[in-house]
């Protein structure tokens, strides 16, 4: 049986070393001024075309700008320390030297002590900053039952009295005013100086409840704590040579049908797993390996595996390893191609958002190898260079919270499974079903890399063989590649000890043991795991599993709690991210208010387990800004959104959010630019394009409009509602041909779109085509019934054969009793009772909908011709009346009224309408007949 290609898009196969995961890229920044506060001003910032709020907390980098409308601006200079005030209508560029007005004036300038603020990140990754929030917190536990002083006396007696001496001022500060931002501010910097990293984390979340919107506090707050917690990791019992420990990933099938399915990437992880527990690879004990296959390897599981399994249990002399089989892709963020890690939810129209940045796996080397002694690295991955290397950094820490420890450098060796253009292999021939790479590297470690007979597998006997391996085993079509080194004197096998037999691989799953427990335990964990599996995870839920949580703390070890609090956060963080998933669905998949408001509930509840993390934070305030539209609060959804935004900076979804509350407030520019960084951040998500191309279309820019519809089908060309809305467009601009033949390539796309379909009949209505209309309209609600669109408009239909009539009141009548708010049919419906000469049902009809919009002049005119017909004037006067508040000055309006005060014998009045209708009307025909009108009147 012949060998397949594991193709570029896929096959990841990492076996990486762990540690927290922190920003990638470019190095933190010195800030250069920090607002104070601000009434109506806006932030641009450098690569972000959306203007953000400027609120007290934010913090301007090199090239920012702030700019001010009706209200000024007060902010800290970090160049200079002087604190201006910017007056309205003003804007200054924030410059190396300082800042530079180029409009407006500083009404107000003042010298300050300092500003306080370290080097920072531009932009926070979110996603580095999630599980390890909830690990730091248990590691200092006992750091936090201390006091300040024991604390403070554990420093050198001259640092420590230093210290006292620089805080001693804001101390008398922050008594007179215990909430006083900048002085907490102050404390964190000197507290962070002197390796107090524990109290600066807590002094920045006093700045955090000052300032909401300050995301660089939240995020500093974490990255502190994160340091503070290096010294305090729990000590697992080790021998001299230390442990190793391991998270194994394999993915074959996944969540998103677009994702191609792989055959082996979880054979590869579970054989792997088989391999370790052998004695051959020195019988890794069961509980230091956690695989996670398929299903359960989901992102959420992933990263808090990598936070809790390998980063909190490696300890000095430890080698660390993580595995992961699955899909790898390059997508290109802002104009630079990216690589990401396909999860098990992750979803192919948005890698950004839902994959694993490759970015956070090299920030694992850069930032946090600083605790294990040697990283054992294996990557398996079509086009290597491309997607799955990572660049590796031996250096000496450099963190003040680590300079107890020993500086030290992290042994790494590894092997990248092919070259920057070569495609890796998998198939049956690879030891029953394995890749290529993996099986060799698995067949190497097993005994044959010993080519010398030696009895033992080193380093560079298991890269010579791996690389001949495969490369004579793919025919020359894949050979790996070596990552770094490590001593030869340390042994990867001892063949003398038993190994596996790869040619007798049945590919059993292999399940990690729990230990006994009491009874009462045993039977606690299994009611928490049932909640879990059956989704009851947020505290509303009934018997669901947070109630179980402190029985769980009471009768569990500390560590195995957080196991399984960190199950339950896994779930919730899961659960949230299928909302987020039908989200970036767009129109495909319809969400409402309900969708966003359980989806905070998600995020609301694992931040209960993880209240430190920046991720959950920027999700959370997603999902509740998207409640926010749907309230019709744009204010607040702005601030909520733009919090997200501040959290978690490289998403596309909160751009998207306040480009829809632009959209739906007729900020049509703002939308655009909304939607712009929407898209850069996540080019091949259509929704956003989609967006981008209605801002477009209500601006009246169709043009545009047309070519961003026409980038987001070459995008993502199996996205039907993008054609479709693209064929509303061209039938907006009366292009008929052009409209149908989108709709016609949307059901190409999905021959059962009920709404291309219901459009479909709409054009050949339009063209007097009848039948066919019919036809359209019939086979819309066949592949959709609630489609009320499509009843609505066959209805309509209908309703112009009077034969047909009743068949079409039917339909109407349907829709009504599916939603009796539905506007069009109750229009619809009133109408054809009205013009039947139905004057009773039609009035108890258009009655209904003045109920729902009492201020509908256009009913209440219809109305008011309704009881004309029916002889009673008196009720017609009555709506007109009321139509006359809401629209005045509307002509047809006051020549209604003027007519039926002729049915009342109201001469005078009808005279007085008649001619306050003449002098507004600017219709011709309407002035000629008002004026006959007039002239009866005497």
């Amino acid at each position: 049986m012949g060998s397949f290609f594991r193709w570029a898009q896929r096959p990841l196969i990492l076996l990486l070393v762990a540690g927290g995961m922190r920003a990638a890229g470019a190095p933190d920044e010195s800030p250069l001024a920090l607002v104070l506060g601000a009434a109506k001003a806006t932030v641009e910032r450098q690569g972000v075309l959306t203007p953000l709020a400027a609120n007290p907390g934010t913090v301007l980098f090199s090239g920012d700008t702030i700019q001010t409308a009706d209200g000024e601006v007060t902010f800290i200079s970090c160049v200079d320390h002087i604190r201006h005030t910017l007056s309205a209508k003003g804007d200054v560029i924030f410059e190396s030297r300082g800042p530079k007005l180029r409009k407006g004036s500083f009404t107000a300038s003042q010298q300050v002590a300092g500003c306080y603020l370290p080097p920072l990140p531009r932009a926070i990754t979110a996603s580095q900053q999630d599980a390890g929030a909830a690990v730091s917190q248990q590691w200092t536990r006992d750091l936090s039952a201390k006091t300040f002083e024991q604390r403070l006396h554990q420093l050198p007696d001259a640092q420590s009295s230093q210290l006292v001496a620089d805080m001693a001022p804001l101390g008398a500060a922050l008594r007179a005013n215990p909430d006083d931002p900048l002085a907490h501010l102050a404390r964190a910097y000197l507290l962070s100086r002197s390796g107090l990293s524990w109290d600066a984390a807590e002094e920045l979340k006093a700045v955090v409840k000052a300032w909401p919107d300050a995301a660089w506090a939240r995020s500093r707050s974490v990255r502190l704590e994160e340091n503070a917690a290096r010294g305090y990791k729990p000590k697992e019992q080790t021998t001299p040579e230390g442990q190793t420990f391991a998270l194994l990933v394999g993915i074959s099938k996944f969540q998103d049908p677009a994702i191609t399915a792989l055959h082996y990437a979880h054979e590869d992880a579970l054989e792997l797993e088989h391999l370790m527990e052998s004695p051959r690879l020195g019988g890794i004990p069961k509980d230091n390996i956690v695989h996670l296959v398929n299903e359960k390897a989901t992102r959420a599981a992933i990263q808090s595996a990598i936070e809790t399994q390998l980063l909190a249990r490696a300890g000095p002399s430890d080698t660390v390893v993580l595995f992961i089989a699955s899909h790898g892709m390059t997508v290109p963020v802002q104009g630079e191609d990216k690589g990401f890690i396909v999860a098990y939810d992750s979803t192919a129209k948005e890698l950004a958002t839902t994959g694993i940045p490759m970015e956070d796996i090299q920030s694992l080397f850069d930032n946090q190898l600083t605790g294990m002694k040697r990283l054992m690295l294996y990557v398996d991955v079509c086009y290597a260079g491309a997607v799955g290397e990572v660049k590796v950094r031996n250096r000496r820490t450099m963190d003040m919270a680590a300079k107890s420890l020993p500086p030290r450098n992290v042994q790494v060796f590894g092997l990248l499974g092919s070259q920057a253009n070569e495609l890796s292999l998998e198939g049956p021939d690879y030891g029953g079903g394995h890749g290529a790479f993996s099986y060799f590297l698995m067949d190497g470690l097993n005994g044959r890399a010993d080519e010398l007979h030696h009895g033992t597998v080193a380093m560079s006997d298991l890269s010579l063989y791996v690389t001949q391996a495969v490369r004579n085993g793919t025919d020359k079509k894949q050979v790996p590649k070596q990552i770094g080194t490590i001593d030869d004197k340390y042994v990867l096998a001892d063949l003398s000890k038993p190994g596996i037999d790869l040619k007798a691989f049945t590919g059993a799953t292999l399940q990690a043991t729990r230990r006994q427990l009491e009874p009462d335990a045993d039977e606690a964990l299994r009611q928490f795991h049932e909640a879990i599996e059956q989704g009851r995870i947020v505290p509303t839920d009934d018997r669901n599993a947070f109630a179980l949580l402190p029985r769980l703390r009471a009768i569990l070890p500390a560590q195995e709690y957080q196991a399984e609090s960190e199950k339950l956060r896994v779930a919730l963080e899961d659960a949230g991210q299928q909302v987020l998933l039908r989200y970036l669905a767009g129109e495909a998949v319809p969400q409402d208010r309900s969708d966003f408001l359980r989806g905070s509930q998600y995020f609301e509840a694992a931040k209960q387990l993880s209240p430190d993390s920046v991720y959950l934070d920027s999700r959370d305030f997603f999902c509740r800004g998207r409640v926010a539209i749907f309230e019709k609060d744009y204010r607040g959804a702005a601030t909520l959104l733009e919090r997200a935004v501040g959290l978690d900076p490289q998403r596309a979804y909160a751009y998207n959010g306040l480009g829809i509350a632009a959209l739906e407030q007729a900020d049509y520019d703002r939308a655009i630019l909304a939607f712009r960084d929407a898209a850069s951040r996540a080019p091949y998500w259509p929704y956003a394009l989609h967006n981008l191309a209605l801002a477009y279309t209500e601006k009246g820019d169709y043009e545009n409009a047309i070519q961003t519809y026409r980038l987001a089908m070459k995008l993502a060309p199996h996205t039907a509602y993008v054609a479709y809305n693209l064929g509303l467009l061209y039938e907006r601009l009366n292009r008929s041909a052009e409209a149908e033949s989108m709709y016609r390539q949307a059901l190409t796309i999905e021959p059962d779109n009920a709404l291309a379909l219901n459009a479909l009949g709409t054009l050949r209505a339009a063209a007097g085509h009848s039948t066919e209309a019919e036809k359209y309209y019939r086979q819309a609600l066949k592949s959709d019934p609630t489609l009320l669109a499509a009843r609505h408009d066959l209805a309509i239909l209908l309703a112009g054969d009077s034969k047909r009539i009743d068949e079409a009141i039917g339909l109407w009548n349907d829709n009504l009793a599916r939603d009796p708010k539905h506007l069009p049919s109750l229009l619809g419906l009133a109408g054809t009772l009205a013009q039947s000469n139905r004057a009773v049902e039609a009035a108890g009809e258009y009655e209904k909908i003045i109920a729902l919009r009492p201020d509908y002049a256009a009913a209440r005119m219809a109305l008011a011709d309704v009881y004309v017909k029916a002889g009673e004037p008196q009720k017609a006067l009555a709506h007109l009346e009321q139509a006359l508040k809401v629209q005045p000055d509307n002509p047809a309006i006051l020549e209604k009224t003027a007519g039926v005060y002729l049915l009342l014998n109201r001469t005078a009045d009808a005279r007085a309408e008649y001619q306050r209708a003449l002098d507004l009307s600017a219709d011709g025909a309407a002035r000629k007949r008002i004026r006959a009108a007039l002239k009866k009147t005497g």
